[in-house]
């Protein structure tokens, strides 16, 4: 409900261009958004489609199980790893590199009861097992014997690439790993249906934006109570804009609405056409309805359409919520009215607002303009009519 009123007063200062400023910061943060999911899928999109790299590079690997090299990654799950190892043409003939993936904890043990350098692990435990040997390819021609082998780590268990070499002597090696996500084709469907979905969007606000800009008195008259409180906000905004005196005749009738909601957006309709027309006569016809009011937040509602207004013998009304405890931006609402009207008597309630340690300073600031004004009016200051009205 403050937020109704923050929103018409700003509205009516820029003479009802808000409306358009506030749907363009709107379609600015859609489009914001729109291109910010459509970079992080693309990024998702190429890591998983087409993956990672995680190791890639030469490395010699002495002989035995104590000179082994391992690499270990977390969080395996659901990934494809593709080993590739290529032997270098200067390693002799003969030679042997055991490659194999291993629960972390589980090559801890083995290797740690392999006193004579043998290596005995019980297959079950291996989740691949290969191996590649040289073959009798001449030195001289430059065609490395390549092991290439692919593994779907099926959960988030630590497992450990080992690499054994067999041999007596050291060997040179070139170790690649990269991985894939098993379900990589998700992140083309996802992105493509993001991207279908952004584009069927922009098309149907572009082919509909007329229709639903389309709005007539008798349109926003009914759309008062709508479910959708943006729909009603629209048609208040409307009708504050572009509103003629009939539709005033036409609001106070809705003032007598078993509905609540419609009676106080009418009367902050009210409060803003009638301030565009500047037809104060509307007044006395919120005051009165506000006096057989009975919801306490249509009457809020009433009362910042008298400070529309500008209704000078609601002053009672207005000192009443000005001087109580809650609704703060209601209550600066009412301090900037009272500024406007420059009512002499209102200066005593004023006065009380900048003397209350428990006020904001911002309402006792619009408190202080108020009384300035009064204070101008009448040809004194500001101090002496808090002086006045403090004791």
């Amino acid at each position: 409900m403050c937020k109704r009123i923050k929103i018409e007063k700003i509205t009516l200062s820029l003479g009802g261009k808000k409306p358009l400023r506030a749907t363009l910061k709107r379609a600015s943060r859609i489009s914001i958004l729109a291109f910010t999911l459509i970079v992080m899928t693309s990024l998702i999109t190429v890591s998983s489609v087409i993956g990672g790299l995680v190791m890639d590079r030469p490395k010699t690997i002495q002989p035995g199980i104590s000179n082994v090299f391992i690499y270990s990654i977390d969080n395996f799950k659901n990934r494809r790893y593709t080993i590739t190892v290529e032997l270098d043409i200067t390693v002799p003939e003969g030679f042997i590199l055991q490659s194999f993936v291993v629960f972390r904890n589980e090559w801890e043990r083995v290797r740690a009861n392999d006193s004579l350098g043998l290596i005995d692990i019980n297959p079950t435990l291996l989740l691949t097992n290969n191996t590649v040997e040289k073959s009798n390819a001449s030195i001289l021609e430059p065609e490395p014997d390549i092991l290439i082998y692919e593994v779907i780590i099926p959960d988030n268990d630590d497992w450990t690439f080992v690499f054994l070499s067999l041999n007596n002597a050291d060997m040179l090696c070139h170790i690649r790993i990269t991985n894939r996500h098993i379900l990589w084709w998700l992140w083309i469907v996802i992105p493509s249906i993001i991207v279908i979905g952004l584009v069927s969007y922009g098309v149907t606000e572009n082919v509909t934006r007329y229709q639903r800009a389309t709005m007539e008195s008798s349109k926003a008259l009914k759309k008062l109570g709508e479910k959708s409180e943006g729909e009603r906000k629209r048609s208040v905004y409307w009708l504050i804009s572009n509103g003629t005196e009939e539709d005033l005749v036409a609001l106070a009738e809705q003032l007598n609405s078993a509905n609540s909601i419609v009676r106080g957006n009418a009367a902050w309709a009210i409060g803003g056409l009638a301030r565009r027309l500047n037809d104060k006569t509307y007044g006395a016809v919120i005051t009165q309805k506000f006096n057989e009011e009975t919801d306490p937040i249509t009457k809020e509602e009433m009362v910042a359409a008298l400070c529309d207004v500008g209704y000078k013998p609601a002053l009672q009304i207005l000192e009443k919520y000005l001087l109580s405890d809650n609704n703060e931006i209601l209550r600066f609402r009412i301090t900037e009215a009272l500024e406007e009207m420059a009512i002499a008597d209102s200066a005593p309630s004023l006065v009380k607002i900048i003397n209350n340690d428990k006020n904001t300073e911002t309402l006792k600031l619009a408190a202080r303009r108020a009384i300035k004004k009064i204070a101008d009016n009448q040809g004194t200051t500001v101090e002496d009519l808090i002086k006045k009205y403090s004791n």
